[in-house]
């Protein structure tokens, strides 16, 4: 799930930046409240073409403590801090994850528990090198004046993303009213499932403008989609309800 939603946040940003994240990195492990050992070396693996940066350190402070300390240091950089993602919790520790949406970046902490207290393993995924498949169909409604619309599809899910200038009040009861019509229910906050079906929308923060991703499972082309070229991806940005121009 989360694999999906970094894939959404790599089609909003800008294209790649050859930015290291190793500097971020030290600084978030110099800032480790009440450490016992110093930081490990980086270790950088690649998964699915995407760069992965990995480094540890000990700390006498609980799990928990240093949940909160890393939610505050995340916030602090300004990382995205998607709801989605904060929803997930590990078997055993804790996990915060923080998304750079400039750069493309997305950080994730472990924190496992230890004798002497926990292990912190901080990484870094690149997701500017990911490489996706892009899809002919956008996959979802657009709110007026939505623009820099891309959708793409992985994992037998579907993904789109643009940006709109818009409130999120705005945007919720758009997506509320246009799925209530197409027979979903909103069974989570912004999450609208319809049998086997589900549509998640997720509204990033920003000043003016605002990002909007999409992902939708087991939904077919007629209840979400409609054609969708490169060129006309912005001019085509409708309501739903609305035939395409190739319809007309």
């Amino acid at each position: 799930m989360m694999s999906v939603w970094l894939c959404a946040l790599a089609l909003a940003a800008p294209p790649h930046r050859p930015v290291p994240p190793i500097h971020t990195i030290d600084e978030m492990l110099a800032n480790v409240p009440q450490p016992l050992t110093p930081p490990t070396d980086d270790r950088t693996t690649i998964t699915n073409n995407v760069p992965v940066h990995q480094r540890s350190i000990t700390s006498k402070a609980s799990p928990a403590a240093l949940k909160m300390h890393f939610l505050s240091e995340f916030t602090r950089y300004g990382l995205y801090l998607a709801p989605e993602v904060a929803a997930q919790k590990p078997q055993v520790g804790e996990m915060v994850t923080g998304l750079d949406t400039e750069h493309l970046l997305s950080y994730t902490i472990f924190l496992q528990p230890n004798p002497r207290g926990t292990t912190v393993v901080l990484t870094c995924a690149d997701m500017s090198h990911l490489e996706l498949a892009p899809a002919s169909e956008a996959v979802a409604p657009v709110y007026p004046g939505g623009t820099s619309v891309t959708a793409y599809r992985m994992e037998g899910t579907q993904v789109m993303t643009y940006e709109v200038q818009a409130t999120p009040a705005e945007l919720k009861t758009f997506y509320r009213d246009t799925y209530a019509k197409q027979g979903f229910k909103e069974t989570e906050e912004l999450l609208f499932a319809k049998g086997e079906k589900r549509v998640q929308v997720e509204i990033a923060p920003g000043v003016t403008r605002r990002i909007v991703f999409i992902r939708l499972n087991n939904a077919s082309p007629e209840e979400a989609a409609w054609p969708l070229t490169p060129t006309s991806a912005s001019s085509n940005a409708r309501p739903a309800g609305t035939s395409s121009p190739d319809a007309q």
